[in-house]
């Protein structure tokens, strides 16, 4: 299940009750794939080939040119990629050939580091395999439903 993470949660709940600021806005955002969830083992995955893609945040709340506005069903609000998500091509069997089943939004780019904004499962607990000379590709939509979801209720 898509969502934010422990370090944005806390962020909301010290700005809500304790007073302090929130954290200065990303000015860049880098989607890394895991083998598990990145809240707990923050490691990416590997491959020849492999790096973070990059899909930066929108300048403002209202120009929604990376990310579609945000929607709600009343008890769930999400946000979905407008753009599309693209890697690199793969250089080899990235996860030495296994489905690869998480995401993460980081701020920083590479294969590691940074700070963790969210993360969430591939296609449900299936994942996706990404095979030597395939380029992963998340689409985007503007019609609010990329394939990029990330969630919070």
């Amino acid at each position: 299940m898509a969502g934010l993470s422990d370090t944005i949660e806390a962020a909301v709940l010290n700005y809500l009750f304790k007073g302090s600021d929130m954290p200065t806005k990303p000015t860049e955002l880098w989607v890394g794939l895991h083998n598990a969830d990145p809240e707990t083992t923050a490691a990416d995955i590997s491959g020849t080939g492999y790096t973070r893609a990059q899909l930066d945040p929108d300048s403002n709340s209202s120009t929604h040119t990376q990310w579609n506005a945000v929607a709600s069903d009343g008890a769930t609000h999400k946000v979905t990629n407008k753009g599309d998500i693209t890697f690199a091509a793969a250089g080899n069997n990235w996860n030495g050939g296994n489905a690869i089943g998480y995401f993460g939004i980081w701020s920083q780019s590479g294969t590691s580091g940074g700070n963790l904004y969210a993360s969430g499962q591939i296609n449900g607990s299936n994942g996706v395999v990404v095979s030597q000379g395939t380029v992963l590709k998340f689409p985007g939509s503007s019609s609010g439903d990329g394939n990029l979801k990330v969630t919070i209720d």
